[in-house]
């Protein structure tokens, strides 16, 4: 089925783009240049890791 190909391809494009962006984080975290890897590591954290994950830990403190 040409649209299910379709979609895998894309879905396979989306999880190559993501591993090259935490490849890409990786390489600047670990560059050693002074408080570049605080501010990439907070701004992760502040922008994608709380607002998604602590949406459903709270959810599970009040099931």
């Amino acid at each position: 089925d040409p649209g299910c190909t379709r979609a895998t391809s894309n879905i396979n494009s989306a999880v190559d783009e993501i591993e090259d962006n935490l490849y890409y984080f990786s390489d600047i975290i670990s560059s050693g240049v002074p408080n570049l890897d605080r501010l990439i590591t907070d701004n992760i954290l502040q922008l994608l890791v709380f607002p998604l994950f602590l949406p459903s830990i709270k959810m599970d403190f009040t099931d």
